[in-house]
């Protein structure tokens, strides 16, 4: 059976005029995919690249063995692209894209993680829009899933509405919220089309800053998301969790914070209102209480160091919730910054993905942290998450590893490990991905951070992106 996969934004070595007044801004942006093959036989895959019109470019085909990750850093002859990926497989498949802009000399200036999707649907959430709201801005990709052309509209939660009359069979089209009139600067929305769609949106920062985030558009909401990473007052890092309710009344959440590294456990209660969005973790954590434009009940310490995970506990009307973690740093590290999708227990399996993996890699020293979090509603036994980790170190010699959770974990908390420098059990320079399974069949969900301990404070290498569920 052909097994397709989704990434709705595709740029390689794309140009962008750039007018004077935003001379901060990204000129030019490319992307770079990772394929994972999840299942224990080869296959083959075929990447394929429509514009934006729907015009279809030579594809690409190679074989890919069982469990093996391939790093695509470009895409052969193929350069000033701006449009969509569908990639086919006759095996099962994870996929991660990594958005990166770049200067007019074309050195890199941020990056930013978004995962391929297996479909699409007729409503797409998107969480988090800006208009120059203090330097950041948003654009995003609307790719059409189905083998027909499709309309689409644009619900903004302020009630400006777009009309996309056309969107070709696999491709996309781009809305830049920058500058757009009618819309405040922040804001959510709502995608329905009259076909199936993904949708993946870019946050930049085109004033003072090179910060660069990515998420996908959610198909559906969950009455009590999950939210696998929250960063607060970490070497100048902090997190706000935007959450939408995407239903017909208002409703009051309770967010409960639980560490996996530091801080102590708390709770978080604000009122969102249908169709609107509130942030949890800005006030509770990062900024005094009062600097809140709503009302905010939180038991947290203000200021206080805490690395963890947040699941939404209450919610009075039991209304439908989709939320985008903004992590940034602009202290200890500026020009840091990087999204992450909630998540939800529904949709959790027993088996995540992760298909970039890296352990300070290259003369920037790339490295990432993987946090798995148990979502089954007991307790997972120490050991019973195996996590295989394949592919090459330095040198290209072949790495296949197995970790194992070394603790037990309580419903919500996560396992959380560093594949930094020299730590174990995986050696310096390991470029590859994990495959992580709970044996007893527990239902898990996971996220990965990505960043370059060598890049230098004027480079967003942050990047993020979800443990995909299989």
């Amino acid at each position: 059976m052909r097994k397709l996969l989704y990434l709705s934004i595709i740029l390689a070595m794309l140009f962008l005029a750039v007018p004077l007044v935003q001379a901060q801004a990204p000129a030019k942006y490319e992307t770079q995919v990772n394929v994972t093959n999840v299942a224990d036989v080869n296959g083959a895959i075929t990447l394929r690249f429509f514009k934006r019109d729907g015009t279809e470019l030579k594809p690409i085909t190679r074989p890919i063995e069982a469990y093996e990750t391939i790093y695509f850093t470009s895409f052969q002859d193929i350069s000033n692209f701006d449009g969509s990926m569908v990639i086919e497989s006759d095996v099962p498949l994870a996929s991660m894209g990594m958005l990166i802009s770049k200067n007019s000399a074309g050195n890199a200036t941020g990056y930013a993680g978004y995962i391929g999707v297996p479909g699409g649907s007729d409503t797409v959430y998107l969480p988090l829009l800006m208009n120059s709201n203090y330097g950041y801005s948003t654009f995003f990709y609307i790719q059409n899933t189905t083998d027909t052309p499709i309309s689409a509209t644009v619900t903004y939660s302020n009630g400006k509405v777009t009309q996309i009359p056309n969107i070709e069979p696999s491709a996309s089209h781009k809305i830049d919220n920058r500058g757009e009139a009618g819309l405040p600067k922040h804001f959510s929305a709502v995608v329905t089309a009259s076909g199936a769609v993904a949708v993946a949106v870019v946050e930049y920062n085109d004033g003072t800053g090179n910060q660069l985030y990515s998420y996908n558009g959610f198909e559906s909401g969950d009455t009590l998301p999950i939210f696998p990473m929250i960063n607060e007052n970490n070497y100048g890092y902090w997190t706000s969790a935007n959450i939408q309710n995407t239903g017909t009344k208002s409703t009051t959440i309770t967010m409960t914070y639980t560490p996996t590294e530091a801080g102590s456990s708390c709770t978080e209660t604000i009122t969102i209102p249908a169709g609107e969005k509130r942030d949890f973790g800005t006030y509770a954590f990062a900024f005094p209480l009062d600097w809140a434009p709503y009302t905010v009940a939180s038991t947290c310490k203000n200021g206080e160091r805490f690395i963890g995970s947040g699941t939404v506990t209450a919610n009075s009307a039991n209304q439908p919730l989709v939320g985008i973690v903004n992590q940034i740093n602009e202290t200890n590290d500026p020009n840091k910054g990087a999204a992450l999708m909630s998540q939800s227990a529904a949709l959790a399996s027993d088996t995540i993905v992760f298909p970039f993996v890296q352990q300070w890699v290259g003369p920037w020293s790339w490295w990432t942290s993987m946090t798995v979090i148990n979502v089954s509603g007991s307790t997972i036994a120490k050991n019973d998450i195996v996590c295989s980790v394949k592919c090459t170190a330095s040198g290209g010699s072949p790495v296949d590893i197995t970790m194992k959770n070394p603790e037990a974990l309580a419903n919500n908390a996560g396992w959380l490990h560093q594949f930094y420098w020299d730590r174990a059990p995986i050696p310096e320079g390991f470029l590859g991905g994990a495959i992580c399974k709970s044996t007893s069949g527990q239902s898990i969900v996971g996220t990965l951070n990505i960043l370059a301990h060598n890049a230098g404070i004027q480079v967003d290498s942050l990047a993020v992106y979800e443990g995909i569920s299989q």
